[in-house]
């Protein structure tokens, strides 16, 4: 392993996270909403972090993307934050297993006035994906539900995602942090790290965010 970097890869600080926060408030009052409501109808406690939430909408923003893809909707928390970047006329398709997710993910796009510009699908994904197959080729896809298939959506991306169009994965540092499906995500980061597909990075936030160009 290469040692020699100069500055350290992740934040060290953690006051950095205090200091960050009180000058963007990465979580608005949509989005805290969303995490208390979830809170209270006792969802898992497995939504992405009000950081990464503002990481997705900056990302979604400067992609201006027409077409999304997002596997593991939870309450809707990411979705809508991936959802502020869509161009006019844009569609998210975001896919969910869980009935009770679901209800709460159509509370939310309901309350929120998205639901012209998302479009919820039921079901496992595996299963599911090959249904929007016909309005593909899309322009970023956002990943974030059963580790274990992983390396089937990054196959399903590298047939379906555009050249110039973005893979986000988030908790891919599991193997690093020895988490449950760690070996399965570790092998999702070796393949997409080793493709002549994709070109991309790790966003030490969190549990570890990988952004991925199509190429």
């Amino acid at each position: 392993m290469n040692k020699c970097c100069p500055k350290s890869y992740s934040v060290l600080e953690p006051s950095a996270q205090d200091y960050v926060s009180d000058l963007i408030n990465p979580e608005d009052s949509q989005l805290s909403e969303i995490r208390k409501r979830s809170k209270e109808k006792n969802l898992p406690d497995i939504s992405i972090s009000q950081f990464d939430a503002r990481h997705l909408e900056i990302i979604s923003r400067i992609a201006n993307p027409g077409k999304v893809v997002e596997v593991g909707t939870l309450a809707g928390y990411s979705t809508i934050a991936l959802s502020r970047g869509l161009k006019k006329g844009g569609k998210l398709f975001t896919f969910e297993n869980n009935p009770e997710h679901i209800i709460e993910a159509k509370n939310t796009f309901s309350k929120y006035l998205v639901e012209d510009k998302i479009q919820l699908i039921q079901g496992n994904a595996q299963d599911t994906l090959s249904q929007i197959e016909r309005f593909g080729k899309f322009d970023l896809m956002f990943i974030d539900a059963d580790k274990t298939s992983y390396c089937f959506y990054l196959h399903w991306a590298t047939k379906f995602i555009r050249k110039g169009g973005l893979l986000i994965a988030d908790n891919v540092f599991r193997y690093i942090h020895n988490r449950p499906f760690a070996k399965e995500v570790h092998q999702f980061n070796i393949e997409l790290s080793q493709s002549p597909d994709w070109y991309g990075t790790y966003l030490p936030v969190e549990d570890g965010l990988a952004v991925f160009i199509r190429v």
